[in-house]
């Protein structure tokens, strides 16, 4: 049976169902996670099978950032118009453990030589 062009499932990954669809998966992984953390007796917690604590939701939604990233780029702004899976914007990425926000390159990573690296692992280090 052949669901037709028009059907939400083969519209963009941004429709509200699809949307909904990949948080479902997510929590489970998440959730899968967390069991198996516990099982062997990782330190950390970010919650249990049955029910995700504020850490394992948080990794849901950064699951859920990471897998829309390519369908934010801004496209204006990216005049060259050459972003890859790297380069997106980490901004929305936040660390489970401190709460710091993740700091994009200075430089497209396809563009990083010795020369520029230095800084990059400068501020990688701050």
């Amino acid at each position: 049976h052949e669901l037709g062009k028009d059907h939400w499932c083969n519209q963009l990954d941004l429709t509200p169902q699809c949307q909904k669809l990949y948080e479902s998966f997510y929590q489970l992984q998440v959730k899968f996670y967390a069991r198996d953390m516990i099982e062997a007796d990782y330190p950390f917690r970010i919650g249990t099978y049955e029910e995700l604590n504020e850490k394992g939701e948080m990794m849901v939604k950064m699951h859920m950032i990471d897998d829309n990233r390519h369908e934010t780029f801004n496209q204006e702004v990216d005049e060259r118009n050459c972003k890859t899976f790297r380069d997106a914007d980490p901004r929305r990425f936040i660390s489970i453990h401190s709460g710091a926000v993740a700091a994009p390159l200075k430089t497209y990573w396809i563009d990083l030589n010795d020369e520029n690296n230095k800084e990059v692992h400068m501020l990688c280090a701050a």
